[in-house]
């Protein structure tokens, strides 16, 4: 890969139920990202230089934005992420675009019907890009602790993957809290390179909404429709924490 790309990012989360299992799994060394649950990526991606990345995170607060079934999925919580060459940039940003319907800021998963949803899968079937998936579940985690466990396992990959700059969708007032955050991983050496961190609107950036399909997609595929994920096997690592 040339040096320069997007990386965008989406997050849900699950309301609070009785427990279910998951695969414990971390990510501590930079040498060492995680074993996926999904088979790898068929496409590579070289680690020279530092990318351009992008950050989606979106929260649905009182409910489940990606429209899962909280008694089948409960005390979890995903964010999910794509990587995107800046050279494919404008074309994916213009066909996500035209996906808008009439009075949307945004294409956005959880106000989609069942036709849309699988559209949207297999829209992002043809775009070039790499994606991972990052899985939380632990009973009674607040959204802060989800939230932080998702990145700890997602940032240290990106700087692994020459990441150097972070864009997260803002949450208003609570954006400081993932600067700090970060601040924490820096000087825990979870993080250990330069990685900034920046917020920004995500009606003002198309490839975000990548990301959020993601999301719904891996949420639906854990409770049983497997039908939005199948088309973006080999493009998509999910990863279990």
């Amino acid at each position: 890969m040339d040096p320069g790309h997007t990386f965008s990012s989406a997050m849900t989360r699950l309301p609070v139920a009785p427990s279910m299992s998951s695969t414990s799994l971390a990510c501590r060394s930079l040498m060492n990202p995680p074993k996926s649950s999904v088979s790898n990526s068929s496409r590579t991606m070289t680690h020279h230089g530092q990318r351009s990345v992008q950050w989606h995170a979106c929260s649905a607060p009182g409910g489940d934005e990606s429209g899962s079934v909280p008694v089948k999925d409960p005390d979890t919580y995903i964010m999910s992420a794509a990587m995107i060459e800046d050279a494919d940039l404008a074309h994916v940003r213009s066909q996500l675009m035209d996906e808008r319907m009439d009075g949307e800021s945004k294409v956005h998963w959880h106000r989609s019907n069942d036709s849309r949803r699988q559209n949207l899968s297999e829209l992002l079937q043809s775009f070039p890009f790499l994606g991972v998936a990052v899985v939380h579940h632990e009973t009674g985690a607040s959204d802060r602790r989800h939230r932080r466990k998702c990145l700890e396992t997602l940032l240290p990959l990106l700087e692994h993957y020459g990441c150097g700059s972070v864009t997260l969708e803002s949450r208003g007032g609570q954006d400081q809290s993932d600067l700090h955050i970060l601040q924490d991983f820096h000087s825990r050496r979870t993080v250990r390179g330069p990685l900034r961190l920046q917020h920004a609107l995500g009606r003002n950036e198309p490839a975000l909404w990548i990301a959020d399909t993601l999301c719904g997609a891996v949420t639906q595929h854990r409770i049983g429709n497997t039908e939005y994920l199948s088309p973006l096997f080999g493009m998509l690592d999910i990863v279990e924490i």
